[in-house]
């Protein structure tokens, strides 16, 4: 996926081959950040949490054993459901495009001291199915560092 950084607004980039941007914009509070992704499969939102996975371990910069950016599943759920998006292999898919145009802002312009990706998906659904897939921690954090593989 070729993509690239934006000059205005900051942290803020697009998909050359979609067309597909991200912004990336400052939540209410100071550890909330707001993604705005817009794209011919659809808009969403991610809302992202600046907080240590493991929060009883020191804080180091660029610690991959520590990542610092939470990406909240949850936030992700409501707004397809608001949106009636079903699909789950669609979903799955405009997910996984947000995700890796957020990881190529975050290695141009960290979002953290460990800028580096973790989410609560796997704590929240039990037997609930959810509208969509999300990458594991392991495969977030290697979107972290290389946000065009794959």
């Amino acid at each position: 996926m070729p993509f690239v950084m934006n000059e205005k607004p900051i942290r803020s980039a697009r998909d050359t081959e979609t067309g597909a941007e991200m912004t990336v914009r400052s939540g209410p509070e100071i550890s909330l950040l707001k993604a705005h992704f817009k794209s011919t499969e659809g808009n969403l939102i991610l809302y992202l949490r600046l907080s240590p996975k493991y929060p009883d371990k020191p804080l180091v910069k660029n610690d991959v054993t520590n990542p610092g950016i939470m990406i909240y599943s949850a936030a992700i759920e409501l707004e397809l459901k608001r949106q009636r998006m079903a699909d789950y292999a669609a979903n799955t898919r405009l997910v996984d495009h947000a995700i890796r145009l957020l990881a190529f802002i975050n290695r141009h312009q960290p979002l953290a001291t460990s800028p580096f990706f973790w989410s609560d998906y796997a704590s929240l659904y039990g037997d609930e199915q959810p509208s969509f897939g999300m990458p594991s921690d392991d495969e977030l954090l290697d979107l972290s560092m290389s946000p065009n593989a794959g």
